[in-house]
């Protein structure tokens, strides 16, 4: 795998943020050059950060291998556990940013019920808790991790 192919996900990433950070604040007042300027570049780094994070969990879902520092690599089922849960994350997230007109038009008509209130409420809660829960995983990983196939001893 080249440089480009493994940082590449950081640099899309970071375009995306900057295209989204310009839309979502180019209607606001004020100082120019922080709204059209410093935050959107923030929105870029945030979009960078969360596609190469994206990468990353791809890596450890589909291929099973994640690295630690000093040579290691954890392998098997928690590396599997640990990519499922940092995709779930980002795709309950993406779900209640594409569901969002359907609960603003629940709430303008009153028709959101206390069910779906505690449906989205609960979804919500379930996707923050993806990446802590894939970081405590891979920290108790790290102890137990193995040795890289080019790695000598």
């Amino acid at each position: 795998m080249t440089k480009w192919q493994y940082w590449s996900p950081l640099f899309i990433g970071g375009v995306v943020g900057e295209i989204f950070g310009l839309q979502a604040f180019k209607d606001v007042t004020g100082n120019p050059l922080i709204w059209m300027g410093v935050l959107p570049l923030l929105v870029a780094l945030i979009g960078a950060v969360q596609f190469q994070l994206i990468m990353f969990a791809a890596q450890a879902f589909f291929a099973a291998v994640l690295p630690v520092p000093v040579g290691k690599s954890i392998r098997g089922t928690k590396c599997r556990l640990i990519g499922f849960l940092m995709l779930f994350g980002p795709l309950i997230a993406l779900f209640f940013k594409l569901s969002g007109a359907l609960v603003y038009l629940g709430i303008q008509r009153h028709t959101l019920t206390v069910f779906w209130q505690i449906w989205f409420i609960g979804w919500g809660t379930v996707g923050a808790l993806c990446y802590p829960a894939a970081l405590l995983i891979y920290l108790y990983s790290v102890p137990t991790a193995k040795p890289d196939f080019g790695a000598k001893d």
